[in-house]
């Protein structure tokens, strides 16, 4: 699977949990309705600043976070770059405040926050790394679930050097409290990205990142057999028939998709017919004549080789199945093995 296909996705997944917001930093009219929509205001903050405003920057690398970007925690696992520019107010110096408000899970947030990253004496329109860094940045490790990573960007009350040990504790940081210790008010700027724990590749996610495979997911999720195809106790070799493939074998069967999902013992003895126990045969393990055993009890597949190169699975109810993609790995830690086939295998029913 792609990175691109990981990151999409997760970041589909973002949108389902945390609400997005619209700009690169909050800021005009709608602010506060925007931090409201996010959950920032008021999960961190009460408001923004009335008398001071700025432009906040943040990038990872070439990706420069909007409100709401999705990054893996392996992209965000350094300092980000950041830039400041000062809009209004006349304060000498920032200081920058990174927060996860959802530890350890945005569902139950008993942590709330958790401290990533403390710099304080940023020149006003300068950089981050021409402050003090008070506590040093920590990536993203969120847990469970989706989280935000809110980065409050706030004026310092005077142009002298603000004071700040390092915490104690990174764990139930609040920036309400903090603000008020320091007279800070409220933030002049705020931004956020989002993450998550990257999901273990299986057979079930892998099937999930090839649109071709959608009908086989279906069925799978159907017969309750997500679980053991996601984590099996030994490895497994999976002929994954194409959509194209089950549309041709409704049709043979004259069956429609509804019919057959709704069928849970037709679909759970079609689908296990697809799975051989045991053993993660790739390409080259496969001979012509091979008969594998199946999950399916007392039901077997024949593999034909026509010719080099081409690999033929055989079942007694269908057409030979044609091997159109082959040793596709699935990432479990059994080594299970994928082969993509352009026909449904049908057992003696």
């Amino acid at each position: 699977m792609s990175r691109a296909y990981w990151r999409a996705l997760l970041a589909l997944c973002a949108l389902t949990l945390v609400p997005a917001a619209l700009a690169q930093s909050v800021s005009g009219d709608n602010a506060t309705a925007i931090l409201e929509e996010s959950g920032i205001i008021p999960d961190l903050i009460d408001g923004l600043s009335t008398t001071a405003q700025a432009e906040l920057s943040v990038s990872f690398g070439d990706v420069t976070i909007e409100d709401g970007t999705f990054l893996t925690p392996e992209e965000a696992a350094n300092p980000p770059n950041v830039s400041t520019e000062a809009v209004s107010g006349s304060a000498a110096y920032y200081t920058l405040l990174t927060l996860d408000p959802d530890a350890p899970d945005p569902a139950n947030p008993t942590r709330r926050s958790i401290l990533h990253w403390l710099v304080t004496d940023i020149p006003a329109g300068g950089d981050v790394s021409e402050g003090n860094v008070v506590s040093a940045w920590r990536g993203p490790n969120p847990p469970s679930g989706t989280h935000r990573y809110v980065f409050l960007l706030y004026a310092q009350p005077t142009e002298d050097s603000l004071q700040v040990p390092t915490p104690e504790s990174i764990a139930n940081f609040s920036a309400r409290d903090f603000s008020a210790e320091y007279e800070l008010g409220e933030p002049i700027a705020v931004t956020y990205f989002t993450s998550a724990k990257q999901a273990e590749s299986n057979i079930v996610t892998v099937a999930q990142s090839v649109p071709e495979l959608s009908t086989l997911v279906a069925a799978v999720q159907a017969a309750g057999l997500v679980d053991a195809l996601a984590a099996p106790a030994a490895p497994l070799t999976v002929f994954a028939p194409t959509n194209d493939a089950f549309a041709a074998a409704l049709a043979a069967l004259n069956f429609t998709a509804e019919e057959l999902l709704g069928n849970t013992e037709l679909l759970t003895a079609v689908l296990t017919y697809h799975v051989v126990p045991g053993v993660a045969a790739k390409a080259a393990d496969l001979s012509d004549g091979l008969v594998l055993p199946t999950l399916l009890e007392g039901a077997n597949v024949t593999v034909s080789i026509p010719a080099p190169g081409e690999v033929l699975v055989l079942s007694p109810g269908a057409p030979p199945a044609r091997v159109i993609q082959a040793d596709v790995p699935s990432g479990d830690a059994q080594g299970s093995i994928i082969h993509v086939i352009d026909g449904v295998l049908v057992p003696e029913l």
